[in-house]
C-alpha cells in the first residue's frame, strides 16, 4: 500500500516537471534560431559596403589599392565578428580573359587563375579579398568553374539581393570540408532603377563576397550554452539535408525527448536548425527528482512496517524457545552418549542417565562435583582444561565394576546473548569396544599382503600399513601428512580423478578402473604400475575408504615380454602369409587359423564346424594326395619334421601349396598332435614360369636396343661433326672478309684523315672488334658445349691481369660519368698458377656490361682473399664486379646465365648483345672450379661475384708483362720487322694485300702468292729467300695443310717456320694445323701485336747464306709509304707521353677530350688519398695509376704505384704521396698546354 502511494507521487511529479521542461525549452530553442539569424544578417552590410567601395571607384575600374584602403578603412574584425574578410568578384567574359590576366599580373605579379573544372560561359574570378593574408588561397579562383559557388552567383545575379551559397569546402579553408559558404550581392554597372533584369545581367560588373565559416560565425558566439546542442542542416527539397555543423553532442539521443527541428530561410537558403537538450538542461532548472518523492514515501511506509515485523518475531521467538528447550531436555536425558552441563567453575549442573550408566553415579551423586574428578590417570587434568571459547575433544578413562572404561569426551562452550560464557556442554561416549576393533583392524591390515591404505571423505591418508611405506617409500608417518594426490604421477591425476568421482557417487567394494592401467608414484620418482581394490568403510570419524594396493611391475613385465613375442610371432606369421594348422590325433581332428581358411576359400558360414582332416583331402589332387600318405604316416609314428609341395583344386583354378609340419609329444612321450603350415607359393610357381619366358623375350630386346643405340649413336657423331664443320666454315667465312675489314682499317688509321673521316673510321673498327668478339663468343660456347675448352695451369702475375683490364676498359667508358675502380691484388696472392686468359676473359665480359649498363656512377672491380683456405701453397680468392647501373629483377635473374639470354628483350634492343657473354663467363667460371652468381636489384645495381682456388707460384716463374698494344700511330717509331722477308700465301687478294701493306709497314719485305702450289713454286726456286711462310689453310687447288707437308719433306725446307694464318678458329683445326708441321697458329682477323710477335718468335735463325733478292712479281704492290706523324702540340715529356697516349686514342682530339676528363675526376685525387684510410687510399692510388698509365701520364703512373707499394708494405708514405703530389701538378700543366694547342 505504501508503494502504490510512493508511485502515484511520483506520477504526479514527473508530469509537472516536464510541463516546465518543455515551455523552457521552446524559449531557449526561438532564442538560439534568432541569434543565428542575426549573425547572418550583420554580413549583410559587410557586402553592401564592399559594393559600395567598389562602385565609388568605378565599379570595374577598381583597383588592388583602393580596395585594400576601403578594408583598412572598416574595423572588420570587430564589425563583422566571424566572417574571414570580404573581397570582389570580377566578371570576366571568355574574349577579354587574357586581357584580364595581363591587368592582374601588372598589379601583382603572382597572380593565377585557378578553376575547378573548365567551361564555355563567363568567369567569375576573385580578384581581390581582404584581409589578403588569410585568404590568399582564395585569390584567382574562377567561382563560376565549380556547380554550387556558380548556382549562388546566377542566384545572386537573377535576383540582385544576396545571396548565400550552398556548403563549400573554402579553398582557404580545405581542412574544415563542406563547412563554408559564399556570401555574395551583385555589382552592376548601371544604377538605373527601370533596368529590366536582362540589362542589369549585362551590366553585371562582379559580386562583393565574403567567405565564411560556419565554425568561424558560431565561435565566440552564446547563441546556445551546455542546456542544448545544435546541429545545421542545408536543404533544397529535393535531396535529403546536408549537415554542415554539429556540435559535439549533436549526435546523442535528447534528453527527456526534447528536440526540435527549425526551418530557417537564410538569404535563398533554407536551413534546419536541429536542437536538442542535454542533461545540464534540466540541470539548470534544479527540480527534485519524483524517485526521490517516492522514496521518502516509500521508506516511512517501510519502517513503519518493519517496526511491527520485528515485535511480531520477537514474541514467536519466545514461545517457540519455550517449547525447544522442554524438547532439548528430553533428547538430552534419553540419548545414548553421557550429556554433562558444567558451569562457569566447571560444576556439574546436568547429568543424564547414560552418564549415570557410563560413570556409575546418580544424579544426585554427581550435581555440585567436578567432572576431573571422576576420571582416572591424566584424562583428570585433561578435564580440567577443557576450553571455555572452543570445542574441545580428549580421551580419558573412568573405573567402573573394577575395570577401565574408555571415554571418548567431547565439549563445547555455552554462551549468553551478550557473548559471554555460561559454561560447558559435554558429550561422553564409551568407546572401549571401539578400540578394540580398532585395534584388530589395524593387526588385520599389517598382515595383508598387499599396501592398505585409509582414505577419508576428504581424500586425506589416515592409516598406511608397512606395505605401503615399502611401496612408496615414505614412512606411514609421512603418508598421513601427504594428500592423495601426491601418490599419483601427474599424467595420470586427470583419470585417477575421474575414478574417484565415479567411486563416491556409488561406493562398494570394487576393482578402480577396471580396464585400464593404474600407476602409483614413488618417492624417488618413478612410476608403479598397480592394481587397487577399494572397499567403503565407516570410522569413528565418518565415511572411509580402504584401498588395497598391490605392486604389478613384475607381472607387468612379464606380460609385455609375452606381447612382444606374441607380436614378433603374429609379424612373422603374417609377414610369411602362412596358414597354420593343428592335427590333434586323438580325435583325428584338425584345427586351422584364419589365414588357412582364405587358403582352402572355406566359405564364412562353414569355419565353426569341423571335419577338417576330411576337407583338406577333398582338396589335395589325387595324384599328389597319394604321394603325401607315406610321409605324414612316418611323421605320426615317429616324429621329426615333415615337408612336402601339392595341388589343391580351389574355385575351378589350380593352387601349388608349401606344407611343413613338426610333432608335440605328451606326457608319455607319444606324438599327440602334428603342427604344421600352408603357405599358397602359386605365384611363384607363376612367376618363376613368367621369368624364363621374360628372360627369352629381354635378350631378344636387349639385342635390338643395341642395335638401335649403336646407329642414334653413329647418327649424333654424324651431327656433331656437321655442326662442328658448319661452324668451321662459317668462321672462316667470316674470319675472312672480317680480316680484311680490320686490316684495311688499321692501315687507314696511319693514313692523314679529316676528323670526320677518322671518326668514321674508328666506328667502323668498334663494329668489326664487336662483331669479332660476338664470333669468339660463339665459337667458345661451341667450344664449351663440345667438352673441348680446356683451363690453363700457368704462372702469371695478378696485378698484371688486373692492370690490363683497367687500360683496356677505362677507354670502353668513354665520355660517361662513370668512375672505373680496379683494387689492387691482396697480400700473398700476388703470383699464382692458373689460366690468366681465361680468368681476364670472365672478368672482361663481367666490367663490360656493367659499364654498358651504368649510365653514371661507378664500376669497380674487386678482388679479397677468403679464409676457408688453409692448405699450404694455396689461396682462394674472390672477385666481384659491382655497378650502379640499371640492376636485374628476381624474374631474370633465374635465367640471365642460359644461352642467348638478356634481362628482357627490351635490353636487346637498347644496348645489344648476343646475350653469350654471361653463359661463358658462367661456363668459365664452373671450368675453373667456381660458381658465378649475381645479387641485384631494379635500380640498384649489380654485383657479380665468384670465388677460386689458386696455387701461388714465385715471382721468376711468371712470363715477363707484354708491351702495351701499338697501334699504326707508333707503326714509324717501330719497324719490329726490319729486314725480315716474309711469304704471305693466300687465296683472297684483298687479305693478301692487307697483309703485304701491314708487314711492310714493319720493316719487312713481302712476297705473295694465291695458293700452295704457287708458294711451293716461289720456294722451289730460291729455297733460302724467306724467313718465314704466312700459309692460309683453306684454299682452292692445294691447300696450306698439303703444302705444309710437302714444306716439310723437302730437305731445303724441312726447318723454314711456316705460321698458320687462317680465319679457322677451332681447336681441331689449330690441333691439325700444329700436327701437319706447322710452327704457330694465328685466327683471322690478327692483331698486328699479335702477329709481330709471333713472327719475331718463330723466324728462321742461323742460316750462312744471304737470302737471295726476293722477286718483284708485277702484281704485288709496293707498300705505301709511312705517313708522317699529325702535326701536333708538344708535351713534356715526363709528364705526357704523346706517343702512348695516341697508341690508345689514336686521334688527338679524343685524347685531349680523355685527358680534360682525367682531371675533372682526379684533379683532387691527392686530397682524397690524404683523407682517406690505408685499404681504401691504395684502392684510389690503384685506380689512379692504372688510368694514367692508358692516358700517357708516366710519372703520375709512376709515383700512384710507388705510393700503393709503400702502403702495401707498411712502410712511410708521405714522401711517396708528396712526389705524386708534385707529379699530378706537372701532368696538370702539360695537359693545359696540350689542350690550348689541340684547340687551335
Amino acid at each position: 500500500m505504501g508503494c502504490a502511494l510512493a508511485f502515484a507521487q511520483a506520477q504526479r511529479v514527473a508530469a509537472t516537471q516536464q510541463e516546465i521542461r518543455e515551455q523552457r525549452f521552446e524559449v531557449l530553442v526561438e532564442r538560439a534560431t534568432t541569434d543565428l539569424l542575426r549573425r547572418i544578417n550583420i554580413y549583410e552590410y559587410g557586402l553592401r559596403g564592399a559594393r559600395g567601395a567598389v562602385i565609388a571607384a568605378g565599379g570595374g575600374q577598381i583597383t588592388r589599392e583602393r580596395f585594400r584602403l576601403y578594408a583598412e578603412s572598416r574595423e572588420l574584425a570587430r564589425e563583422f565578428p566571424g566572417a574571414r574578410g570580404f573581397g570582389f568578384v570580377r566578371r570576366v567574359p571568355q574574349a577579354q580573359l587574357q586581357d584580364f590576366l595581363a591587368q592582374a599580373r601588372a598589379e601583382r605579379v603572382d597572380f593565377a587563375l585557378q578553376q575547378h573544372s573548365a567551361h564555355a560561359g563567363d568567369l567569375l574570378v576573385i580578384q581581390y579579398v581582404e584581409p589578403e593574408a588569410q585568404n590568399r588561397e582564395a585569390i584567382g579562383l574562377d567561382i563560376a568553374s565549380e556547380a554550387n559557388r556558380r548556382d549562388a552567383a546566377l542566384q545572386a545575379l537573377r535576383s540582385g539581393q544576396p545571396t548565400l551559397s550552398r556548403p563549400v569546402t573554402l579553398a582557404q579553408a580545405s581542412g574544415r570540408p563542406s563547412q563554408g559558404f559564399l556570401f555574395l550581392l551583385p555589382i552592376y554597372g548601371t544604377d538605373d532603377a527601370t533596368a529590366t533584369p536582362q540589362e542589369s545581367a549585362r551590366a553585371v560588373e562582379g559580386l562583393a563576397y565574403a567567405p565564411l565559416v560556419i565554425d568561424e560565425v558560431l565561435a565566440g558566439q552564446a547563441l546556445i550554452n551546455d542546456e542544448l546542442s545544435l546541429a545545421l542542416y542545408d536543404t533544397d527539397g529535393t535531396q535529403p539535408p546536408q549537415r554542415f555543423f554539429a556540435e559535439a553532442h549533436a549526435g546523442d539521443a535528447p534528453h527527456a525527448g526534447l528536440v526540435r527541428r527549425v526551418a530557417l530561410s537564410v538569404y535563398g537558403r533554407q536551413w534546419i536548425a536541429e536542437v536538442k537538450a542535454t542533461p545540464a538542461f534540466s540541470a539548470r532548472l534544479n527540480l527534485p527528482a519524483p524517485l526521490r518523492t517516492a522514496q521518502l514515501t516509500a521508506g516511512a511506509a517501510a519502517l513503519l512496517a518493519t517496526l511491527l515485523y520485528f515485535f511480531l518475531r520477537d514474541r514467536q521467538h519466545r514461545r517457540q524457545a519455550m517449547v525447544d528447550d522442554a524438547h532439548m531436555a528430553a533428547i538430552a536425558e534419553n540419548a545414548g552418549d553421557g550429556i554433562v552441563g558444567l558451569d562457569g567453575r566447571g560444576r556439574i549442573t546436568r547429568w543424564n542417565r547414560a552418564a549415570e550408566h557410563i560413570f556409575g553415579r546418580t544424579t544426585a551423586q554427581a550435581l555440585g562435583q567436578r567432572l576431573q574428578d571422576f576420571l582416572v590417570g591424566t584424562g583428570g587434568a585433561s578435564a580440567g582444561a577443557l576450553s571455555r571459547t572452543a570445542r574441545t575433544e580428549l580421551t580419558a578413562q573412568v573405573e567402573r565394576d573394577g575395570r577401565r572404561i574408555d571415554l571418548d569426551i567431547r565439549s563445547a562452550p555455552v554462551v549468553a546473548r551478550d557473548g559471554h560464557s555460561l559454561g560447558l556442554a559435554v558429550t561422553v561416549r564409551d568407546i572401549t569396544e571401539q578400540l578394540h576393533a580398532d585395534e584388530r583392524f589395524q593387526l588385520a591390515v599389517e598382515a595383508a599382503p598387499t599396501a592398505m591404505l585409509m582414505v577419508d571423505a576428504q581424500q586425506r591418508i589416515v592409516l598406511a600399513s608397512r606395505k605401503a611405506e615399502e611401496l612408496f617409500g615414505y614412512s606411514a608417518a609421512e603418508l598421513r601428512t601427504l594428500p592423495l594426490d601426491a601418490l599419483i604421477p601427474e599424467r595420470h591425476s586427470a583419470d585417477h580423478a575421474h575414478n574417484v568421482t565415479g567411486y563416491l557417487r556409488a561406493p562398494q567394494p570394487r576393482a578402480m578402473g577396471q580396464g585400464r592401467a593404474l600407476y602409483a608414484r614413488h618417492r624417488d620418482g618413478r612410476d608403479i604400475p598397480v592394481e587397487i581394490g577399494l572397499n567403503p568403510v565407516r570410522t569413528r570419524e565418518g565415511p572411509a575408504t580402504l584401498a588395497s594396493i598391490t605392486d604389478i611391475s613384475h607381472r607387468r613385465q612379464l606380460e609385455l615380454q609375452l606381447q612382444a613375442t606374441l607380436d614378433r610371432l603374429r609379424l612373422a606369421v603374417a609377414a610369411a602369409d602362412v596358414g597354420i594348422w593343428v592335427w590333434r590325433l586323438e580325435d583325428e581332428e584338425m584345427e586351422w587359423d584364419e589365414r588357412m581358411f582364405e587358403i582352402y576359400a572355406v566359405p564364412p558360414a562353414l569355419r565353426d564346424g569341423g571335419g577338417w582332416v576330411a576337407f583338406w583331402q577333398s582338396r589335395v589332387h589325387p595324384d599328389d594326395l597319394q604321394a603325401l600318405q607315406p610321409g605324414l604316416q612316418r611323421l605320426r609314428t615317429l616324429g621329426g619334421t615333415y615337408e612336402a609341395t601339392f595341388r589343391i583344386a580351389r574355385a575351378g583354378e589350380t593352387r601349388h601349396i608349401q606344407a611343413a609340419a613338426i610333432v608335440e609329444h605328451g606326457p608319455d612321450g607319444q606324438v599327440e598332435r602334428l603342427i604344421g603350415i600352408n603357405r599358397d607359393i602359386t605365384a611363384q610357381i607363376t612367376s618363376q614360369a613368367r621369368i624364363l619366358e621374360l628372360n627369352t623375350s629381354l635378350e631378344e630386346q636387349v639385342a635390338r636396343r643395341t642395335q638401335e643405340l649403336h646407329q642414334a649413336l653413329e647418327d649424333a657423331r654424324q651431327a656433331t661433326r656437321t655442326k662442328s664443320e658448319f661452324l668451321a666454315n662459317m668462321s672462316h667465312e667470316i674470319r675472312t672478309p672480317m680480316n680484311a675489314i680490320l686490316g684495311l682499317c688499321y692501315l687507314l688509321a696511319g693514313q692523314p684523315l679529316p676528323a670526320d673521316a677518322r671518326t668514321m673510321l674508328q666506328r667502323i673498327q668498334d663494329a668489326g672488334q664487336g662483331l669479332l668478339a660476338i664470333i669468339n663468343d660463339i665459337l667458345d660456347f661451341s667450344k664449351i658445349e663440345a667438352h673441348r675448352l680446356e683451363i690453363e695451369q700457368q704462372p702469371f702475375a695478378l696485378a698484371a691481369v688486373l692492370d690490363n683490364l683497367a687500360s683496356v676498359m677505362a677507354t670502353a667508358c668513354g665520355d660517361k660519368p662513370v668512375a672505373l675502380v680496379v683494387h689492387a691484388p691482396p697480400a700473398g696472392a700476388h703470383y699464382l698458377v692458373g689460366d690468366s686468359l681465361r680468368l681476364g676473359q670472365v672478368l672482361m665480359n663481367l666490367l663490360s656490361n656493367a659499364i654498358k649498363f651504368t649510365e653514371r656512377g661507378e664500376v669497380t672491380l674487386g678482388v679479397s682473399r677468403e679464409d676457408d683456405c688453409t692448405a699450404p701453397g694455396q689461396v682462394r680468392l674472390r672477385f666481384w664486379v659491382r655497378d650502379t647501373g640499371i640492376g636485374i629483377g628476381p624474374e631474370q635473374q633465374a635465367h640471365i646465365f642460359q644461352a642467348f639470354s638478356q634481362a628482357d628483350s627490351s635490353t636487346t634492343r637498347r644496348f645489344g648483345g648476343t646475350g653469350l657473354g654471361l653463359t661463358i663467363s658462367s661456363h668459365l667460371v664452373a671450368l675453373m672450379g667456381g660458381n658465378l652468381t649475381v645479387a641485384s636489384a631494379l635500380g640498384a645495381g649489380s654485383t657479380f661475384s665468384f670465388t677460386l682456388a689458386f696455387a701461388t707460384a714465385e715471382a721468376g716463374q711468371c712470363p715477363a708483362p707484354a708491351h702495351a698494344p701499338a697501334g699504326a700511330a707508333d707503326g714509324a717509331a717501330r719497324r719490329r720487322l726490319q729486314g725480315m722477308a716474309l711469304l704471305v700465301v693466300d687465296d683472297s687478294e684483298i687479305n693478301r694485300d692487307v697483309a703485304a701493306r701491314i708487314l711492310g709497314g714493319e720493316g719487312a719485305s713481302v712476297a705473295l702468292a694465291d695458293d700452295g702450289g704457287s708458294a711451293l713454286a716461289l720456294l722451289a726456286q730460291q729455297p733460302t729467300a724467306f724467313d718465314v711462310v704466312l700459309m692460309d689453310i683453306q684454299m682452292p687447288g692445294m691447300d696450306g695443310y698439303e703444302a705444309t707437308r710437302r714444306i716439310r719433306a723437302t730437305p731445303a725446307l724441312r726447318h723454314l717456320p711456316v705460321v698458320a694464318l687462317t680465319a679457322g678458329a677451332f681447336a681441331s683445326q689449330r690441333d691439325k694445323a700444329l700436327a701437319t708441321g706447322l710452327d704457330a697458329f694465328v685466327a683471322k682477323p690478327f692483331l698486328v701485336d699479335t702477329l709481330v710477335q709471333t713472327l719475331l718468335r718463330v723466324r728462321r735463325r742461323g742460316d750462312a747464306a744471304a737470302p737471295d733478292a726476293l722477286p718483284a712479281p708485277a702484281h704485288i704492290p709496293a707498300p705505301a709509304p709511312e705517313p708522317a706523324p699529325r702535326a701536333g702540340p708538344t708535351a713534356q715529356a715526363m709528364a705526357l707521353d704523346a706517343q702512348r697516349g695516341l697508341a690508345v686514342y689514336e686521334d688527338p682530339a679524343a685524347w685531349a677530350r680523355a685527358l680534360g676528363r682525367f682531371m675533372h675526376l682526379h684533379g683532387d685525387e691527392v686530397l682524397r688519398l690524404r683523407g682517406a684510410g690505408p685499404a681504401e687510399a691504395a684502392a684510389l692510388a690503384h685506380r689512379l695509376r692504372g688510368t694514367a698509365a692508358q692516358l700517357g701520364l708516366v710519372d703520375v703512373a709512376a709515383q700512384a704505384g710507388a705510393y700503393e707499394r709503400a702502403l702495401a708494405d707498411g712502410a712511410p708514405a708521405d714522401a711517396a704521396l708528396h712526389a705524386l703530389a708534385q707529379a699530378m701538378e706537372q701532368a696538370g700543366a702539360a695537359i693545359a698546354a696540350y689542350t690550348r694547342q689541340a684547340a687551335r
